[in-house]
C-alpha cells in the first residue's frame, strides 16, 4: 500500500505471518509501508497500538537504527541497534535491558525510516532523534528505574491537573 496516498488507504488487520510476504513484495518494489506499532518492548518511545513506524527496504544497518527482522523462532520484532560488529547486529528493545544478538542481516525484514508518536511524525535522521536513542542506548542498564520514575512522576502530574479542574 503506497503511502502516498493515505485517503485511500484501508485499514487491514493481520498478524506478520500473514502480512510478510505483501510487506516484502512491496519493499522490494519501493514502496513504504506504515505499521501500527504492537506491544511494549519500544516504550517509552513508541506506544502499543497507538503509534506506527514508516518501513523501507532493508540495507546494512548501522548503530541506533531501527530495524524490523525476524527471529529463528519465525517471530518479528521492531527493536533498536545497539552495536554492529563484523556483519552481526546487537538488538535491545527501549523497554528492555538485556542485548539480543547474534541478528544476522538476511533477517532483516525492512528499516524504519519515520514513526508517529501520539500524532506527530519523527523522522530516524533527524538529530533529535539520533540524541535520543544514543542516550535511551546509554541508559540501558538503569531503564527500569528511570520508567518507574518517569510513571510516578506523570501519575502525580496527572493527579494535580485532575484535581485542579
Amino acid at each position: 500500500m503506497s503511502m502516498e496516498n493515505q485517503k485511500d488507504a484501508k485499514l487491514l488487520k493481520s498478524n506478520m505471518e500473514e502480512l510478510s510476504p505483501v510487506l516484502c513484495e512491496l519493499l522490494r518494489s519501493g514502496q513504504k509501508v506504515r505499521l501500527t506499532v504492537t506491544g511494549n518492548s519500544m516504550y517509552p518511545m513508541l506506544h502499543d497500538r497507538r503509534d506506527s513506524v514508516v518501513l523501507a527496504a532493508p540495507r546494512t544497518l548501522k548503530r541506533l537504527d531501527l530495524p524490523l527482522y525476524r527471529r529463528e523462532n519465525g517471530s518479528y520484532i521492531l527493536h533498536r541497534v545497539m552495536r554492529v560488529k563484523k556483519g552481526v547486529y546487537t538488538m535491545c528493545g527501549d523497554n528492555q535491558t538485556v542485548l539480543e544478538t547474534p541478528i544476522f542481516q538476511d533477517q532483516i525484514v525492512a528499516v524504519a525510516v519515520e514513526f508517529s508518536r501520539n500524532g506527530k511524525t519523527i523522522s530516524c535522521s533527524q538529530w533529535q532523534y539520533r540524541f535520543y536513542a544514543g542516550l535511551w542506548g546509554l541508559l540501558r542498564p538503569l531503564r527500569p528505574v528511570v520508567i518507574k520514575g518517569y510513571l510516578a512522576i506523570r501519575k502525580k502530574w496527572n493527579q494535580k491537573r485532575r484535581g485542579n479542574s
